[in-house]
């Protein structure tokens, strides 16, 4: 795997590949070699619109090979490679790549699920959890749709840039919201307040962790505050920081851990 912001890619290359003859380079004899380029369309655009490093894998595919950064004028010759590329639609730092080099790979895209799907799939779920509870089973549709909300304004906002590659969310980080929630055991939570900060902690822990500033961690635990008001009408999580975890519980659940003082001890 290569990472285009970290290294030069045709040095990472060429490190991988054994001289077969002069001139001509490749993996061990009687071997063929897979490299996997993720965040494709990562590379920033020059002044004219250029993207240098897909460039010189454009060079690689039209000629088989491309000029030695050593030796001046000598030209490797790549043979036994073959290309895996993966990138997003263009936005928030992504930039669309030139056909001249889209025409060499065949295209596998991946839609977003339509959000009647994604209802479906994780009301299910929540659905059988909050079935458990004594009070909450009605609560399903709401905690679904707020969670996608969440979800859709992460995916809209927070987007990938140079500095942030990372900042890359799909429907498994949505998934672990729930897994976080159902981690929880539903007789531990009695009402809509221990609800929703169980629910409010499993989204800081899936998306604000992933965060690299201040000002976008205050920005994400606003707008998670301001969903649930819309879709509750109220916001029970307070100032305080929120901790999960097994180890202050003797039975080892996963719940609020109020006293960290006694968890420090562990």
């Amino acid at each position: 795997m290569i990472d285009w912001l970290k290294s030069r890619p045709q040095d990472v290359i060429d490190a991988k590949l054994d001289r077969r003859r002069k001139g001509v380079f490749g993996p061990p004899p009687n071997k063929r070699q897979l490299l996997f380029i993720d965040d494709f369309n990562m590379p920033a655009l020059e002044v004219y619109g250029a993207q240098p490093p897909i460039e010189l894998i454009r060079q690689w595919l039209d000629f088989q090979g491309w000029y030695d950064r050593k030796a001046v004028g000598e030209f490797r010759q790549i043979v036994d490679v073959n290309l895996i590329v993966a990138m997003g639609p263009p936005g928030g730092g992504r930039n669309p790549v030139t056909p001249r080099v889209m025409r060499h790979f065949h295209y596998l895209s991946f839609t977003e699920l339509q959000e009647d799907s994604k209802m479906t799939i994780f009301g299910t779920i929540t659905r059988w959890w909050l079935s458990r509870t004594q009070t909450l089973a009605d609560e399903e549709e709401r905690l679904v749709r707020a969670s996608l909300d969440v979800y859709d304004v992460v995916l809209r906002e927070l987007l990938p840039t140079p500095t942030k590659t990372h900042y890359t969310f799909n429907l498994r980080d949505l998934s672990k919201v729930f897994q976080g929630v159902l981690m929880a055991d539903p007789k531990n939570v009695a009402s809509l307040d221990q609800l929703l900060v169980l629910w409010y902690h499993e989204n800081l822990r899936v998306y604000q962790d992933r965060l690299v500033d201040d000002k976008d961690r205050a920005w994400f635990s606003e707008r998670l505050r301001a969903v649930m008001r819309t879709r509750f009408n109220q916001d029970p999580v307070g100032e305080d920081p929120l901790y999960f975890g097994e180890l202050s519980n003797p039975e080892r659940e996963y719940d609020r851990i109020t006293d960290v003082d006694r968890v420090s001890l562990y």
